[in-house]
């Protein structure tokens, strides 16, 4: 006696049999179910042309890939890198003045109490020690991280 399969089980092998992962007795379940019960049918029909539409589309992936290996190569130019640097170091300027200019203001405000200034200054400059020693800690790491040249 046979026994008659759900369509949540035979859903399962359903996925399964896309993948190619059914052995042949549990393809033989899948047919004699979906050859009787016509959503199970639609539903095998309908993610096989799902899954040969992201076949097809899988050629323009490797385009892609292409694509992100010229910006990479575009990015570790020489020009490039130093147009970065200089970026980087012009933002960091223009921002250690506004933030100096921001901390003399603070200073000379006389409608601040000085516990509030010591406590406001204490609190960024905690903030900034904490950030220079984790940036000092990541550029220590650079130079022997074995993962810094692999690719996602």
């Amino acid at each position: 006696m046979t026994k008659r399969y759900s369509c949540d089980e035979i859903s399962v092998l359903i996925s399964g049999y896309l993948d190619d992962e059914l052995s042949q007795q549990q393809q033989q379940r899948l047919f004699l179910h979906v050859q009787q019960c016509a959503s199970c049918q639609a539903q095998l029909e309908q993610l096989q042309l799902l899954q040969q539409s992201m076949q097809q589309s899988l050629p323009r992936e490797g385009a892609t890939m292409r694509e992100q290996q010229r910006i990479q190569q575009h990015l570790n130019e020489p020009k490039s890198r130093a147009t970065r640097w200089l970026g980087w170091l012009l933002m960091a300027a223009g921002l250690t003045s506004l933030l100096g200019y921001g901390l003399y203001q603070f200073w000379q405000d006389p409608t601040v109490p000085v516990w509030m200034k010591f406590s406001f200054s204490a609190f960024w400059l905690g903030a900034l020690v904490v950030f220079l020693s984790v940036l000092r800690q990541r550029l220590n790491e650079r130079k022997s991280d074995r993962y810094n040249k692999v690719k996602l």
